[in-house]
């Protein structure tokens, strides 16, 4: 087994104990005070959509052309010290136009309770720490050792929980709360510069002895289009928890927040899938094999859509369940419901549609997804602006689910148009249908009293109609042959 692979089962491991931790937070830490916790998640997010202003595109940078630079013996050329240059220049300029505009920001939320007001410059405090941790960690993936860093990427979903669970004890206050989330970043920027210094040597000296002319044009070029792609991103993807407190307040964004990681967690199988197909997909592109890409497009859609459909079925059909389990729940279970169910679908859709995005950006025609997630933000923002003070956070989550639903209603689209290819099938059909039944089997089943008890029987009624069918059908040649690995594996350890 690889060093890649290595570090990818590696990170998944860490990805999946840090959900599970986060899930175990979001039952019985944050639905207590989803006030408290909708204003860490303000903080944080802010933080993160200010991120690629300040990286100006050195994040991307730093993987690009690493190459570029690389000599172990002139400690690669200082690219680490340009980079952290051009990130502090950013962190500079952005906190200058945050200094001059902080009368008018803090007018926006001048309703906000006034402890709450009190951390928000902090909030660019903690948007430089997040920057400076953002792009050390993408220069340690060009050593393929991420699972250290990640740990440490991971290492808010531990800290915040404690510092929320303090907080709704009385036993720190909201100052206390946004500094445990400022110390928890440079506790992570400081293990993460031992860990650059541990594999290679930590350095900001830089110079300019491979920084040729045509050198400085393609950095600046493919700088400047990865400012814009992050904060598309980010205004995509991020903008919700921004705007619910904005408009609404923080109570209501910590319920949304709840609501969403619970959503966002049908889509955990996405990220590994990508990881493995994105070698394949580059590889059959760069040779124009549109067969393969085709096959990759449509075996990845049926695959995610497999397992994106039972995690959805398992969540929807007892999601009621799960809120009874919540030792002290302070917000609307009706409500939580269909944000879920709806943010849910979202994802479904996004996985069903696949690798549309990787097809896009490992072909000629990548800078169509800039374009593609700038329409994205923009119409986001605008669906936000107008769904959520008429209709709250129903309003946010169809805003999510309409703009996301474009976006790749429209990558459809330009593939097809460009490749002629599109990754649906028959089996599309049958899953969603296998899905639908199965739910229905389990929605016209009598209700228990036990919450616990409602959800291991739900949950083994779900598994037990829908994984035997998907099997016997064969919808999947991956999932029938990791299935009988499996079994396989189980019966020898019986033996």
């Amino acid at each position: 087994m690889g060093i890649v692979q290595r570090q990818g089962i590696k990170q998944s491991l860490t990805n999946y104990a840090a959900t599970l931790v986060g899930a175990f937070s979001m039952i019985f830490i944050y639905s207590q005070d989803t006030d408290v916790y909708g204003f860490a998640r303000f903080m944080i997010d802010t933080a993160f959509l200010l991120m690629p202003l300040m990286l100006l595109g050195s994040g991307a940078v730093a993987i690009k052309f690493f190459p570029e630079f690389k000599n172990e013996q002139q400690q690669h050329n200082g690219f680490l010290g340009l980079l952290f240059s051009i990130a502090l220049f950013g962190c500079l300029l952005v906190l200058s136009v945050i200094f001059f505009l902080q009368d008018q920001i803090l007018e926006l939320y001048k309703d906000k309770p006034s402890y709450y007001l009190d951390q928000f410059l902090k909030i660019g405090i903690l948007a430089v720490l997040v920057t400076i941790f953002s792009l050390f960690y993408n220069y340690t993936t060009n050593f393929k050792r991420i699972v250290f860093p990640s740990i440490f990427q991971n290492f808010i979903k531990l800290s915040l929980p404690i510092l929320v669970f303090l907080k709704i004890q009385d036993i720190i206050s909201i100052n206390f709360l946004a500094n445990g989330i400022i110390i928890n970043y440079i506790i992570a920027i400081m293990a993460i510069v031992y860990y650059i210094y541990f594999l290679d040597g930590f350095s900001l000296k830089w110079s300019t002895r491979v920084l040729t002319k045509p050198l400085i044009q393609n950095i600046k070029s493919f700088a400047l289009f990865s400012v814009f792609s992050g904060i598309g991103s980010m205004l995509a993807f991020r903008i919700d928890g921004i705007m619910i407190p904005t408009i609404l307040d923080f109570k209501s964004n910590g319920a949304y927040s709840i609501a969403a990681f619970i959503g966002n967690a049908i889509a955990i199988p996405t990220y590994a899938l990508i990881q493995i197909t994105s070698p394949l997909l580059a590889s059959a592109l760069r040779e124009n094999d549109m067969d393969q890409t085709s096959f990759l497009y449509k075996r990845s859609s049926i695959n995610l859509l497999l397992f994106g459909m039972l995690f959805y079925i398992l969540v929807i059909s007892s999601i009621q369940d799960l809120f009874l389990l919540m030792p002290k729940r302070d917000f609307d279970m009706t409500i939580g419901f269909w944000i879920v169910a709806i943010l849910g679908a979202t994802k479904i859709f996004d996985m069903a549609t696949s690798i549309n995005t990787q097809i896009i950006n490992y072909s000629k025609y990548y800078r169509f997804n800039l374009v593609a997630i700038l329409i994205l933000a923009v119409f986001n923002v605008g669906l936000n602006l107008l769904l959520i003070p008429k209709y709250q956070l129903y309003g946010a989550a169809f805003a999510t689910l309409s703009s996301l639903s474009l976006f790749n209603i429209v990558k459809l689209i330009f593939i097809y148009i460009k490749f002629r290819i599109h990754p649906f099938s028959s089996n599309t059909m049958y899953v969603l249908t296998i899905a639908v039944l199965t739910y229905l089997v389990v929605y016209m089943l009598p209700s228990i009293s036990n919450p616990l008890l409602s959800i291991v029987v739900k949950s083994s009624i779900i598994t037990v109609i829908y994984v035997p069918i998907i099997l016997y059908l064969k919808l999947s040649t991956e999932v029938n042959d990791l299935f009988l690995k499996a079994w396989s594996l189980m019966k020898n350890m019986i033996k």
